[in-house]
């Protein structure tokens, strides 16, 4: 089973305006309201691939309400634990060039009273062989150190931890060694130099995970494991909407696990499901028909 973790959801509005310009009067010919926040995200595509998930969320407010409305139609199972704070509204805006702006609200404060709540109903479902995904941005006032805490007890299940965080919870986490993250270059603090980014993948595979993927946006990304490293490239695609494509890559390498990929094929199949989801309007998740028209089509070079 896979279980998604996001502390600080969010409702995603995005809207569609083509000629989007700051400080100009612009016209949207597209809105469209999504449960967002990155183990959300995950959940959605493996959903979508036929995987069963459960996303474990904590929700409040108006817009909680609404989220777990929406996680309530989609037919996945999931736990939303309600908190006092309300759940933060974030904004999507793509123009006809593929550019996404975001404005994201900052989010909640953090309710321990529901985080020890979700954290029990999580820990009531984990067995042995799991795969937890941890990822996102944490409650305001939550403690830095709930990534690293929450991976040396999940592994002491005999879970498999997947991450995908950053600054300080990020840091703390990896002296914790996760299974598997999922950083970008800047959350690391390196350029987006390809060479650079192979010296780090090599370094985390080496002291600390079993698998990384750095994503560098744009450029692709970088895949390690202890056997080997590998750089994928974009597709030439012109992109609807970005927001998303990194949590996507994390939903391909768990539905990698799950099916029995490893190394290049692993590898692969993340990267064709970040392709997909580019061409996806909002943070909803790609088809699976349309994630498998990548495979086979992406240039990716052992290093």
């Amino acid at each position: 089973m896979i279980y998604t973790v996001t502390l600080n959801p969010a409702l995603d509005k995005t809207f569609r305006s083509p000629d989007f310009a700051s400080g100009s009067v612009n016209k949207v010919t597209l809105l469209r309201q999504d449960p967002g926040g990155k183990g959300i995200n995950v959940s959605k595509l493996l959903n979508k691939l036929g995987v069963e998930s459960c996303a474990c969320c904590l929700l409040g407010g108006r817009a909680g309400s609404e989220v777990n409305a929406m996680l309530g139609s989609f037919g996945m199972d999931y736990i939303a634990e309600p908190i006092s704070g309300t759940t933060r509204t974030n904004i999507k805006i793509s123009d006809s060039k593929g550019v996404t702006t975001e404005i994201n609200e900052v989010g909640p404060g953090f309710d321990s009273i529901g985080y020890n709540g979700l954290k029990d109903k999580l820990f009531e479902k984990v067995t042995e062989g799991d795969i937890v995904v941890l990822s996102g941005s944490l409650p305001v006032g939550a403690p830095d150190s709930i990534y690293a805490d929450l991976i040396r007890e999940l592994k002491a299940k005999g879970c498999k931890v997947m991450l995908d965080s950053y600054g300080k919870p990020l840091e703390l986490a990896l002296e914790e060694s996760p299974f598997f993250v999922k950083p970008n270059n800047e959350e690391l603090g390196i350029s987006d130099n390809i060479e650079e980014c192979i010296a780090k993948a090599r370094e985390l595979a080496s002291t600390c995970v079993e698998e990384v993927i750095i994503s560098l946006g744009s450029k692709g990304a970088v895949y390690c494991d202890k056997d080997a490293c590998y750089v994928g490239y974009p597709a030439d695609i012109t992109p609807v909407c970005t927001t998303g494509c990194g949590d996507s890559m994390v939903a391909g390498m768990c539905y990698a696990k799950q099916n029995g990929l490893t190394g290049r094929d692993a590898f692969e199949f993340a990267c064709a499901c970040s392709e997909a989801a580019a061409l996806t309007d909002g943070t909803d998740a790609p088809d699976e028909a349309a994630v498998r028209s990548f495979i086979g089509k992406l240039r990716i070079e052992k290093v």
